[in-house]
């Protein structure tokens, strides 16, 4: 199947298998889906498809994030989906994906494996006004996945990459980030932000960018 292809949403798992698959709803939640035969019955050619196929799930949102299934073989891509709380706008193919155990499920893209910050500098390569449309639409596509799949890992994480006398003052950072972009006043909005830099700028993070950068993230805006 052609990487970043459109999947018919009523389109039979039977159909799928040993492929992974991308899909996300407007409301921005996100699950990658591979379907395989069960493990009793890999020895089977590929055309002696079980009633039931296994189904494993990543989700970019809830908890737990990670599910396996057994699940009948004429169930559409829908139906996965909506299962895991996804009602798909778009369904995708994606490239031959890797699913590390306890970890997110990643791709190969060019010879290399592809992160959040592969993508980003991808996208920032690419001029949209002169690219042809597929390639503006296929990177775009691999972004937002990527995106979806740091965004999995790091509320899944959370605080427990730092250091545990950091763990506080990260926390108190989360809860002035939320104060500003709930504030009802520029003035309110303004405070909690200054007090996001400041506690940024103790933790030292370097694989963070300046903390500056992360006031438009505070802003109130919606982002989509």
């Amino acid at each position: 199947m052609i990487p970043w292809a459109p999947i018919p949403p009523e389109t039979p798992i039977s159909e799928l298998i040993d492929q992974t698959f991308y899909a996300d709803s407007t409301d921005g939640r996100a699950l990658m889906v591979l379907v395989s035969f069960p493990v009793a019955t890999r020895s089977l050619s590929p055309r002696a498809a079980a009633p039931r196929l296994h189904v494993t799930t990543h989700a970019s949102f809830g908890w737990q994030r990670r599910r396996d299934s057994e699940l009948p073989e004429y169930l559409p891509i829908s139906g996965v989906c909506i299962g895991r709380g996804v009602a798909p706008r778009r369904v995708l193919a994606t490239p031959h994906a890797q699913w590390p155990h306890g970890a997110a499920p990643f791709f190969e893209a060019d010879g290399a494996r592809l992160g959040f910050d592969d993508a980003m500098v991808v996208w920032e390569d690419l001029e949209p006004a002169s690219a042809p449309e597929d390639d503006v639409v296929r990177l775009a596509g691999t972004l937002k996945l990527a995106f979806d799949t740091a965004r999995a890992h790091a509320e899944t994480v959370g605080l427990g990459h730092l250091p545990a006398t950091a763990r506080n003052d990260a926390r108190r950072a989360a809860g002035a980030a939320r104060l500003a972009v709930g504030a009802r006043t520029e003035g309110e909005r303004a405070a909690a932000q200054e007090q996001v830099v400041r506690i940024l700028r103790s933790l030292a993070l370097h694989y963070l960018p300046a903390p500056e950068a992360a006031l438009p993230l505070t802003d109130g805006r919606t982002f989509t």
